[in-house]
C-alpha cells in the first residue's frame, strides 16, 4: 500500500521501447538497412536538365525521351551531311588497260572537291563518265569515310587494232597510247579514222562481230587458211581477208556469213589438187556462185580490184607470218 502512494508522489519514467522485435532491435532500424540497401539512384544530368526546363519538364515521360533522341538524330545529321568533316577531299581513279583517259575522268569530276561525301550522287558520276567516253564499261565506285572518294573504271575489250588506234567491242575507236595487245587482229578501213574520232562515231557493232566470226570460222574451217590483213570497206559493208599467200577473199557482210564459209570450204575440199596461191582473188558474196580470178590474169585481175576497192588494198604491203598467226 506504501509502495502504491509511494509512486502516485514519486512516479518513475519508463523507458520507451517502440517497435522492439523479437531479436532485440527495432523495426526503424531495419528500415534504414532496407532504405540503405535498395536506395534509389541519383538523376543523371540529362534529367536534371530537362527538369530545370519547365517546359519540358510537364511533359510526359516518354515525350521528353524522344525529343531528346530526336535532336541527337538532328546533330549526327548536321555532322555527316553538313559539316567540312566529311567533305570530298580526294578522288581516285584506277583503270586496268590505257584504253581510258584517265586525265579527262579527273577533270570531269573536280565538280565533286568540296562536295559532301554521303550525299555524292552515284548515277550522276556513272553517267558523266559514260558519256564522256565511250570506252567505258562498267563504273565501281567507293566512297571511303571520311572524304575520299575511290573509281574504277572498266573498258570494253578490244575487237580489232589500226595502226594508230583500237576498235573496242562497242564500236567505239581510241587512241593506241601502248602496245597493250600486240596479238589483236590488225584492220584496215576503207574510210579516214579521224572522222570517227573528230565526232565521237562508232562502227556498227554487229558488223564487227560478224567480221569476227569470218575470221575465226575461216579458219576453222578452210584448211591451211592464215589471215594476214584484213580490210573493212564500210559503205560497201564488204571485207576482203588477205592470206599468207596473197590470195584475197572478197565476203559480203549483208549476206548469210555461215553459207559463205561453208561455199568456201568446200570448193577447197574438192579442189584440193588445186592450190589456193593459184589465184590472185576469189569472191564469194554471190550465192552458189564463185568468181575466181587466176595469176596468169594477174594485172586484169589488179585492175578490177582496183575499180572497185580503189588502191587501199595495194597501199598495205604483206607483213610477215608471225608464229601467232601460223
Amino acid at each position: 500500500m506504501i509502495k502504491k502512494y509511494f509512486y502516485i508522489f514519486f512516479p518513475v519514467k519508463k523507458k520507451k521501447w517502440k517497435n522492439i522485435s523479437a531479436y532485440g532491435f527495432s523495426q526503424d532500424y531495419w528500415k534504414k538497412k532496407v532504405t540503405r540497401k535498395y536506395k534509389k539512384r541519383k538523376k543523371n544530368i540529362f534529367q536534371k536538365l530537362w527538369k530545370k526546363l519547365s517546359f519540358f519538364s510537364k511533359l510526359p515521360t516518354w515525350i521528353s525521351s524522344w525529343i531528346l533522341w530526336f535532336m541527337i538524330v538532328l546533330c549526327w545529321v548536321f555532322v555527316l551531311f553538313y559539316s567540312q568533316y566529311t567533305s570530298i577531299d580526294k578522288i581516285n581513279i584506277y583503270r586496268e588497260w590505257a584504253l581510258i583517259d584517265i586525265n579527262r575522268a579527273y577533270s570531269l569530276l573536280d565538280y565533286l572537291r568540296g562536295k559532301n561525301l554521303l550525299a555524292a550522287d552515284s548515277k550522276n558520276i556513272t553517267g558523266r563518265l559514260q558519256k564522256s567516253q565511250s570506252s567505258i564499261s562498267t563504273i565501281r565506285i567507293n566512297k571511303d569515310f571520311p572524304n575520299t572518294i575511290n573509281i574504277y573504271l572498266d573498258s570494253y575489250g578490244v575487237l580489232f587494232q589500226t595502226e594508230s588506234h583500237y576498235i573496242l567491242e562497242n564500236g567505239s575507236i581510241v587512241l593506241k597510247e601502248s602496245n597493250d595487245f600486240p596479238d589483236t587482229q590488225i584492220i584496215y578501213l576503207s574510210q579516214d579514222i579521224s572522222e570517227y574520232i573528230d565526232f565521237e562515231k562508232k562502227l556498227d557493232v554487229n558488223q564487227l562481230q560478224l567480221i569476227n566470226e569470218l575470221i575465226s570460222e575461216s579458219s576453222r574451217n578452210i584448211l591451211g587458211f592464215i589471215p594476214a590483213q584484213v580490210y573493212f570497206f564500210i559503205k560497201e559493208r564488204e571485207v576482203i581477208i588477205k592470206d599468207n599467200l596473197g590470195t584475197l577473199y572478197i565476203f559480203d557482210l549483208e549476206q548469210d556469213i555461215n553459207k559463205q564459209i561453208r561455199q568456201l570450204a568446200i570448193y577447197d575440199t574438192e579442189s584440193s589438187d588445186i592450190k589456193r596461191d593459184s589465184y590472185t582473188y576469189i569472191d564469194v558474196r554471190v550465192s552458189d556462185k564463185l568468181f575466181l580470178c587466176s595469176w596468169e590474169m594477174e594485172d586484169t585481175c589488179n585492175n578490177n580490184i582496183q575499180q572497185i576497192y580503189w588502191d587501199t588494198i595495194f597501199q598495205n604491203p604483206l607483213p610477215e607470218v608471225s608464229e601467232s598467226l601460223q
